[in-house]
């Protein structure tokens, strides 16, 4: 992570956090690790098996993790002060409808946070990892898997200007 992100999200009051698609909780753990504080967070992902990792491993105070899909969030409108998703929206097979929610789940100036992989604007040196994590996404929708290639970053703008 840049010195200049983890600058700037210490300087985040996360409030209430959802983390959407939160796999084993590694990212939510880093990152309300770096706010400056946070009142509660709940880590949501479809996996049963993703979230029984993550529970296993939770060692932070006032976290929660629940099966739930993003596509349909079991939340009232304006719930939480900060929303992430991280590396997950090329997982998804409709991530429109999931960004859709997030923005309805998300209290009137609060922040949404995502982060993601994306294909182009790559050094050469990350090429490698790059067509590997291609690979094993092909290998995932043929087990059934929702995966699928990453973004190029206008793909990415694309997609997050639905939250305008």
């Amino acid at each position: 992570m840049s010195p200049d992100l983890e600058r700037a999200l210490q300087q985040i009051h996360g409030g209430k956090v959802l983390d959407v698609g939160t796999g084993a909780g590694n990212s939510l753990r880093t990152i309300l690790n770096l706010l400056s504080d946070y009142e509660e967070a709940i880590g949501i992902d479809p996996s049963e098996k993703s979230i029984a990792q993550a529970r296993a491993h939770q060692t932070l105070k006032n976290v929660t993790f629940e099966v739930m899909s993003g596509e349909h969030l079991e939340y009232h409108n304006e719930t939480f002060e900060t929303v992430i998703s991280c590396d997950s929206l090329h997982h998804l097979e409709h991530p429109e409808a999931v960004l859709r929610e997030l923005k309805r789940v998300l209290k009137p100036g609060g922040q949404i946070l995502i982060n993601e992989v994306i294909s182009d604007g790559r050094p050469e040196t990350e090429n490698s990892y790059h067509h590997f994590h291609h690979w094993l996404a092909e290998i995932d929708r043929l087990q059934g898997i929702s995966h699928f290639k990453t973004l190029t970053r206008a793909q990415l703008f694309e997609k997050v200007d639905l939250l305008e």
